[in-house]
């Protein structure tokens, strides 16, 4: 499960993805490919978000740290930010408040993940500026869910699309 803004949230069960994506209501228009940043010190974590985000054709960059993602957020505009909590060098908290402060990303929506399921940790991590604290061991459902609610509608128009046709190809 995830807790997010304080509220338990349950995850999409995998059967139900692709009735997630499906049910993507944004009518006709332009679409955009969401570009997401992954700062993960872990490469396991990083493959498993990758893969995921990837899947509904999303952009991903990728930094070792918070620090590099910290200069990463202050040249390149992101729909989506995840951090993790713990990196070496500058943690994802450090991180989130820094890029709040300045640069083209301080309203861009951010999930920090993490192995730690305490209260402290949990309100530290949103009061911190995150919208969501993601809990491990990462499912790619929640990432799915998470990512679907705070694209905007260009790009919301572009997962569905993107991913319709990734179904189409395993046909």
């Amino acid at each position: 499960w995830v807790l997010g803004r304080h509220v338990q949230m349950d995850t999409i069960s995998s059967n139900r993805v692709d009735s997630v994506i499906d049910s993507i209501e944004v009518g006709p228009g332009s679409s955009k490919r969401p570009v997401v940043l992954v700062a993960d010190d872990n490469p396991v974590n990083v493959k498993i978000l990758q893969k995921t985000l990837e899947k509904i054709g999303a952009g991903v960059h990728v930094a070792k740290n918070g620090a590099v993602a910290l200069e990463m957020c202050r040249t390149t505009e992101f729909s989506i930010l995840m951090l993790d909590y713990h990196m070496p060098e500058m943690n994802g908290i450090d991180a989130i408040r820094l890029i709040r402060k300045e640069g083209v990303n301080r309203d861009t929506p951010c999930f920090c993940v993490t192995a730690s399921s305490t209260r402290e940790d949990r309100d530290l991590i949103l009061n911190s500026g995150a919208q969501e604290c993601v809990l491990k061991p990462i499912k790619r459902e929640t990432i799915y869910a998470h990512t679907i609610e705070y694209c905007s509608m260009e790009e919301k128009r572009w997962i569905r699309d993107s991913y319709r046709g990734e179904k189409d190809k395993s046909i």
